[in-house]
């Protein structure tokens, strides 16, 4: 059985297992820590995937779950990691959209990040010669840029399992965001009582293929009904009803956007919270949120 180092839950048959566990992910850490010193000195290291934000890197074979209360940014944030990663360092991205947006939405996403046009423009198509221009040079550069694309509504995870392992050893790619991972065939047709046993599943699968694969896993989930308020920063303790899903995971990543901080260009103050994770420290990072390209990004110093 399986013992989460962050969370205090006691699921093991013996005191054994709790340590073994403890010993497993302190090692992990330690490991992690002594190769991000200073990676020219260990040019063998290759299996952490920078993101092009400070101190958010995965780590291959790891299970990201990544949620935020509604409206807070979530979807934003991995779309301005594929930005990231894929149009701008040309790392090979896998994207799995199991029915939470359409085909259009998703470029609309993209093009207003690459492009800088509001994205609300976008939607609408009211744009002026100029913004037409940048949406056509940024077309262009997503057209080149290495995503890889599945969307099928409502599938099995049997049929994202064929998806990601074409993406991984076929094109190489170096990170796997699912989005809409509560829209997965087994979870839609799950009883109420089946529910949480399903999930569990679910998460064990998902851990078990990054492991196979050794890339990285992010899960983007909803966060559960809560009865506190939207503004409130998430925490661990949102997940009660459901706490297998921060057990199962080795990071979570909670997205916040602070909405009373408008500020200079349109943005908000927003932070990305590092609720646990057992390749490094947790942490709370703060972050800007562009409101019309949908984009969360680093300020200059």
């Amino acid at each position: 059985m399986r013992v989460s180092s962050c969370i205090f839950i006691c699921m093991s048959d013996s005191i054994h297992e709790v340590i073994e566990r403890t010993i497993e992910v302190t090692e992990k850490k330690i490991k992690f820590s002594h190769e991000n010193q200073d990676d020219s000195e260990n040019p063998e290291v290759n299996d952490v995937v920078k993101t092009g934000f400070t101190s958010i890197n995965f780590r291959g074979g790891e299970l990201c779950v990544l949620s935020s209360k509604q409206g807070m940014g979530k979807t934003a944030f991995v779309m301005s990691l594929i930005k990231k990663l894929a149009v701008e360092q040309k790392q090979p991205v896998g994207f799995v959209n199991p029915g939470s947006f359409s085909d259009e939405y998703f470029g609309q996403r993209l093009l207003a990040l690459s492009s800088g046009v509001n994205a609300i423009k976008i939607y609408t198509g009211i744009l002026n010669v100029s913004e037409v221009t940048k949406i056509q040079a940024a077309a262009k550069e997503l057209y080149a840029a290495p995503i890889e694309y599945f969307n099928e509504p409502n599938c099995s995870f049997d049929a994202a399992e064929g998806a990601i392992k074409n993406m991984v050893q076929k094109n190489h790619a170096r990170l796997i965001i699912v989005e809409g991972f509560d829209f997965f065939q087994e979870l839609v047709d799950a009883e109420c009582h089946d529910y949480r046993g399903m999930l569990e599943q679910l998460l064990w699968r998902f851990q078990c293929l990054a492991t196979e694969l050794a890339v990285p896993i992010i899960l983007v989930i909803n966060f559960p009904q809560s009865d506190s308020d939207i503004m409130t920063e998430p925490s661990l303790l949102d997940f009660k009803k459901y706490m297998i899903i921060p057990t199962w995971a080795n990071k979570v990543i909670f997205v916040h956007i602070d909405l009373h901080s408008q500020i200079r260009n349109a943005c908000h103050s927003a932070s990305l919270i590092i609720a646990k994770n057992e390749y490094g420290p947790a942490a709370e990072l703060s972050m800007l949120f562009d409101v019309r390209t949908c984009e969360f990004f680093e300020e200059k110093n």
